[in-house]
């Protein structure tokens, strides 16, 4: 054949087959931006678990340690199988139509006009449409608003809740009985301009237990009963219709610096060897609840002695605020500490957070030190919004950078902060450093903070929380509000607020043991995170009887996780009282009440408002004398009557929003 038409021929064949070379994925040599933009890419539609995309995910993910020279966990597999419920997103039933007054019907179609806050199964609803919160038929109607400020009013009062969003949200965990869904503005006006209309929805959905796949690689250390574990979740929550979720940020970006970290520290390693194992966990599973890391944290237990976990999820978002670094404080409090300064000293914004819902919590739960990387502002994730255009790619490499250095100086010394899982009492050099530092912060009045040095170890030490014995002292720092001083015959005695202000400071530029004041001004009732308030009476017996309200205010994007209180073994009861969701707190195995929770919503924040009753009698803590409570409830009716009378809802509106 004629060398020119032969050539001719490969072209068209390559023209007509599409198989014309393309910017491959370079498994071996790739930058952070190429894996969060390849991770993130139409082709793979969401990485939901389940699905043939997520496993060319993993597939790719073990070319990836392959290529690089990460040993398979085992010596032998990087997939490690593990079986979990899913949802084929093809096999599912969802149908919302409006049925207009003159009898004509418009289907509103799944993922552009309207989707499931959470997915609800098997449900079949046919109601009229009310755009009125006190609408006195409202359990036979469904509740249609604007924005989110009336949701708790409405929640579990009406049959169904329908709020407009401008970017839906999705997830794949099934949580409400109660259908709460989200309506574009289209479907918003179509139903204003119809407010006799009825709705007529539908829900059923195809359950499957399926194989599913982690991917871990690891680099061997000199110590086999130590490891860190470095995760980061690459699994996503997939489409609706022909809308993807590509889930740049969430969690593209934790997948590309765990897979430049395994970069790194093979180069590193080949020339020097650690005191410890490092494992390398891609997990499957995490939006569906952390199936992947709940599974495999078992097989890590039985592996090693001395087990530490740092999570990445969600990070390098444009404007995301600072690093959370979260984790239980109880279980990880030290690494947490001693992650967050490294950052701190390193140019990163960031502070110790309460919970933030990722695969760390899996270490959590099993007492495993654990830690997850983050970020405060979250709004793009789970959205089709949360793509590349909207990820700092040089914070990311910053980022990975900092952590790898923080593994290769620090990783010793974080088997040095260890304890024996089965004792989860604080070694005595934490004992000794939390002692220290609490008689530092003794010595400092509120607004202060300095620096000081244990050990060699430079430590932040702040004193932003306070308690208040009136109104007018709190309002003097933040602003007006107007509390009640009494509440029936409970009269207030203090406030204690929780501020979690953190200074713009240089620690490099501060003086040890030097004090700074912080400008009392820039307090703000943003930054309250806790308030707990003090109210007593005298009964007839002139018996000192304490009404004690705290209110948590979420930080984070993960579930509240409520007081931190210590209180008896006890037991539960979810009940719904006027429309108002409330969690009743039993003594176990008694019917006695311990406290009474709710969750209060405004404006897309969320606050824990814990509520305790009882006599006030002194204890023993910690070997020092405190005052203690002997609950005094009620009946469980007049109980939750004396809650509402007290007005959750109100109570945040005067300390957090009230101007």
């Amino acid at each position: 054949m004629n060398k020119k038409h032969f050539i001719i021929l490969i072209t068209l064949l390559l023209l007509i087959t599409g198989c014309w070379p393309q910017n491959v994925f370079n498994q071996k040599d790739f930058t952070i931006k190429q894996s969060v933009e390849e991770f993130s890419s139409d082709k793979y539609k969401g990485r939901l678990a389940g699905t043939e995309e997520n496993n060319n995910v993993a597939k790719l993910i073990e070319s990836i340690f392959k290529e690089l020279g990460i040993e398979p966990y085992d010596g032998i597999n990087y997939l490690y199988e593990y079986k979990q419920p899913v949802f084929d997103e093809k096999k599912q039933v969802h149908v919302m139509n409006v049925k207009f007054k003159d009898g004509n019907k418009k289907e509103l179609l799944y993922g552009i006009d309207y989707l499931e806050n959470n997915p609800v199964n098997d449900i079949m609803l046919n109601c009229p449409i009310t755009f009125d919160i006190n609408d006195p038929f409202l359990k036979e109607k469904a509740v249609v608003l604007e924005d989110r400020k009336n949701i708790a009013k409405v929640y579990g009062v009406a049959k169904l809740v329908l709020i407009k969003k401008n970017n839906f949200t999705k997830n794949v965990r099934t949580k409400e009985t109660i259908p709460l869904i989200q309506i574009s503005k289209k479907a918003y006006d179509l139903l204003k301009s119809n407010p006799d209309a009825e709705l007529l929805y539908e829900s059923k959905l195809q359950q499957e237990i399926k194989t599913v796949y982690n991917v871990v690689g690891k680099i061997g250390g000199s110590n086999k009963n130590n490891a860190l574990v470095l995760s980061a979740h690459f699994d996503h929550v997939g489409t609706t219709g022909n809308n993807i979720y590509p889930g740049a940020a969430d969690n593209s970006t934790g997948l590309a610096v765990l897979l430049d970290l395994s970069k790194k520290l093979k180069e590193y390693t080949d020339k020097n060897k650690l005191d410890f194992d490092i494992v390398f966990c891609a997990f499957n599973g995490e939006e569906y609840g952390r199936f992947g890391s709940k599974s495999f944290v078992q097989l890590l237990k039985k592996d090693y002695k001395n087990i530490y976990n740092i999570n990445i999820d969600s990070i390098g978002i444009k404007n995301g605020g600072v690093i959370a670094v979260a984790g239980d404080k109880n279980v990880s409090g030290p690494l947490m500490q001693i992650l967050n300064e490294y950052l701190s000293e390193n140019n990163f914004k960031s502070k110790m957070s309460v919970e933030y819902e990722s695969d760390h919590l899996s270490f959590s739960e099993e007492n495993i030190k654990s830690v997850n990387i983050g970020q405060e502002n979250v709004e793009v994730l789970h959205t089709t919004k949360d793509t590349i255009d909207k990820i700092d790619f040089k914070y990311l490499e910053n980022l990975s950078d900092v952590v790898y250095q923080f593994i290769i100086k620090e990783g010793t010394k974080i088997f040095g902060i260890k304890d024996d899982t089965k004792d989860m009492s604080l070694s005595e050099e934490e004992k000794k450093i939390d002692d220290i530092i609490e008689k530092e912060r003794e010595n400092l009045n509120f607004g202060q903070y300095k620096l000081t040095e244990i050990d060699g170890k430079k430590y932040l030490v702040k004193k932003f929380d306070k308690e208040f014995s009136d109104i007018k002292s709190f309002q003097e720092i933040y602003g007006k509000t107007d509390l009640p001083i009494n509440i029936g015959e409970y009269e207030l005695a203090s406030i204690y607020v929780h501020d979690i202000t953190v200074p713009e400071i240089d620690i490099n530029k501060m003086e040890i043991g030097k004090i700074y004041n912080y400008n009392t001004e820039n307090f703000s009732k943003n930054n309250i995170q806790v308030v707990n308030l003090s109210y007593y009476k005298k009964d007839a017996n002139n018996k000192k009887e304490k009404l004690h309200i705290s209110i948590y205010k979420k930080i984070d994007h993960g579930e509240i996780n409520g007081s931190d209180s210590i209180l008896p073994e006890e037991y539960v009861e979810e009940v719904l009282y006027n429309g108002v969701r409330y969690t009743i707190h039993h003594i176990k195995n008694s019917k006695e009440i311990s406290s009474i929770s709710t969750v209060v919503k405004k404006d897309n924040e969320e606050y824990y408002v814990d509520i305790i009753k009882g006599f006030v009698q002194e204890v023993e803590f910690e070997g020092k004398k405190v005052e203690g409570m002997r609950y005094n409830w009620f009946s469980k009716d007049k109980s939750l009557k004396f809650v509402e009378n007290i007005n959750p809802r109100l109570l945040v509106d005067k300390i957090f929003w009230q101007k």
